[in-house]
């Protein structure tokens, strides 16, 4: 693992990987090398041993975002995000929270609130799954761990986090951490219907105002065009967002809200997902099945009859399959390198979410947006500004074949994703680089 002043570079995209320890220098003489002895060196100690060898400039960073554990796009945006800070030389954490007091929970029984919280814990390690299996095989689908196991794993190699803390973030939490500063985002991070109980906490309500004024949010997603928040929430929002040293958002129209309701002025900045490339993304893949480009690849967060028809339709017409991705047939979800080779590899994809759209454009795919007013068109909408693809992401209702991507297309999508990629690559150095600076003026 080699380390520079600018960029630190992890072998394979795997940050739990183990190493053993000495400072030295590579073969050019010049960049000094970090060898780490376990995880918890990775985890903790990694801006303490810099610092030891003179280099100073290495961020502690916490994440708050959106990672949930049944989510693809949500697992790869905080994925995409924490490999670019590393690839800066930082260490980056997504900030694990509870916000909500067991008190207010509801249990059918106390067997269902020990699960519960082995489920959070994650006290059900790998032996206790087998033993499971073994003695009441049943048992492995009932429970949430297992479905999610394969996400689990893509969580432990790719992301960082904290330890799990309690009812929301207390300031005895912020001391313990120990975060140099803290991005906001991405994802629906910033929609009140999804976090109505701990929206304040995703503005940075439980920092101190120092450390507040040298935070800043990527890409936060209101995912919605109209305003959501009640009013005192609106006003408790504006004071805490008058602190961040810059801010950003993931849909064009949240600049609008984010300037009228919380009176900030804010920069469209693109889905983490974009700031890495297809090559990237292909090197996270599974390896390539024999049924390439033999089938329509389906992912909908929301399935309906009509929309099952309309693929069946959309399939006998190219007269290819139909691939589900998702939900496999032994009520597990697939894993995300096999969910990344399933759109790689399809003659099309048929998607209602937002990352189903974003990483058929990244692989070059055509497809068929099927838009998803619940979860937020806004998102949509923002896509069709992003690639001037009107014709793709509000198709007409009866439309059943996807819009065939020309070449001319496909290059005019590569080169707005690569200029989206350094717009995104280049607000973080910036705004990291003056987090840096004011840290170093608080010191003074």
């Amino acid at each position: 693992m080699t380390l520079s002043i600018t960029k630190l570079t992890f072998n394979a995209l795997n940050p739990t990987r183990r190493f053993t320890l000495d400072k030295n220098t590579s073969k050019s003489g010049t960049d000094p090398i970090i060898i780490l002895k376990s995880r918890k060196d990775l985890t903790y100690g990694l801006r303490n041993r810099m610092l030891d060898i003179g280099i100073s400039n290495v961020m502690r960073i916490g994440i708050i975002t959106e990672d949930s554990k049944a989510n693809y796009g949500g697992l790869l945006q905080a994925a995409a995000l924490q490999k670019v800070l590393r690839d800066m030389g930082h260490d980056p954490h997504s900030v694990r929270k509870e916000a909500e007091e067991f008190s207010t929970r509801k249990f059918a029984s106390f067997k269902q609130f020990l699960l519960y919280l082995m489920d959070l814990s994650g006290l059900y390690t790998f032996r206790k799954h087998l033993q499971d299996t073994v003695k009441h095989p049943s048992r492995l689908l009932g429970n949430s761990f297992c479905k999610c196991f394969e996400l689990h794993l893509f969580r432990r190699r790719h992301i960082r986090q904290t330890p799990w803390l309690r009812n929301g973030i207390t300031i005895s939490d912020v001391r313990k951490l120990d975060f140099d500063t803290y991005i906001v985002g991405s994802d629906q991070i910033w929609r009140y219907y999804y976090h109505p109980n701990d929206i304040l906490q995703s503005y940075l309500s439980f920092l101190p105002r120092e450390i507040r004024q040298r935070s800043f949010s990527y890409a936060a997603s209101l995912g919605v065009s109209s305003w959501e928040y009640p009013p005192e929430v609106t006003e408790a929002c504006k004071k805490l967002l008058a602190d961040f040293s810059a801010v950003s958002v993931r849909e064009y129209s949240g600049v609008s809200l984010i300037r009228e309701h919380l009176g900030r002025e804010a920069e469209w900045m693109p889905d983490p997902t974009c700031l890495l490339t297809r090559e990237e993304y292909g090197e996270l893949a599974a390896p390539t099945t024999e049924l390439s480009e033999n089938y329509i690849a389906c992912y909908c967060l929301d399935y309906t009859e009509a929309i099952a028809r309309k693929v069946q339709a959309l399939a006998e017409r190219l007269g290819v399959s139909v691939k589900y991705l998702g939900w496999q047939s032994d009520g597990r979800l697939q894993s995300v390198e096999s969910w990344l080779r399933d759109i790689r590899d399809a003659r099309c994809v048929v998607t209602d979410s937002f990352h189903g759209c974003m990483f058929s454009l990244i692989f070059g795919k055509e497809f068929v947006c099927l838009g998803n007013a619940e979860r937020g068109n806004a998102r949509f909408d923002t896509l069709e500004e992003m690639f001037d693809m009107k014709d793709v992401f509000h198709p007409a209702p009866d439309s059943v074949l996807p819009v065939r991507i020309s070449e001319e297309r496909r290059k005019m999508i590569n080169e707005r994703l690569a200029a989206y990629r350094e717009r995104g690559l280049d607000f973080l150095k910036r705004n990291l680089e003056e987090a840096a600076r004011r840290k170093e003026s608080s010191h003074e």
